[in-house]
């Protein structure tokens, strides 16, 4: 197979040369396509949006504006505004699954938090503050907060 090959290739170069061969029209060389395109494998990619507390408190301030001062103490309280935080209160079952800016319970929201879309609400500042309002409009105030209950977010104000 491979002579057959380097013969064609050979004999085509030599046809090629209208002063080897002056009888020799031009050459058109044809190729057949695959039978299947060639596909690129779809790639995921991920994005990683990095806040700054004063973006995270924005976002606090837009989503709440009817109390964005007392909705930023809450979570300052609550959090420190950090998103990659777990409660460190240790219950009865063992370390209280609390989760993120605004320490939203998992025990008692995560299946509402994923039927809502806020299913990242335990690592993703968005999602967080989304099901905290979620929290507030059900409520219509922020006593689903400890911070608020006992008034030590006051000291964030």
């Amino acid at each position: 197979m491979c002579l057959s090959i380097l013969g064609g290739i050979f004999t085509g170069l030599y046809m090629d040369k209208k002063d080897l061969n002056p009888w020799a029209g031009p050459i058109i060389y044809t190729a057949e396509a695959a039978s299947e395109p060639l596909q690129d494998k779809p790639k995921e990619v991920r994005i990683k949006v990095v806040y700054s507390k004063e973006g995270i408190e924005r976002l606090i301030r837009e989503t709440f504006h009817e109390a964005p001062n007392t909705a930023v103490a809450i979570a300052k309280c609550e959090s420190g505004l950090n998103k990659d935080i777990q409660s460190h209160f240790i219950l009865s079952y063992g370390r209280e699954q609390s989760f993120g800016i605004f320490q939203i319970h998992a025990k008692d929201w995560d299946a509402k938090a994923k039927k809502l879309g806020y299913g990242d609400y335990k690592t993703d500042v968005e999602d967080n503050i989304k099901m905290a309002r979620y929290l507030y409009e059900s409520r219509g105030n922020f006593k689903d907060w400890s911070c608020y209950n006992n008034g030590s977010y006051k000291a964030f104000l």
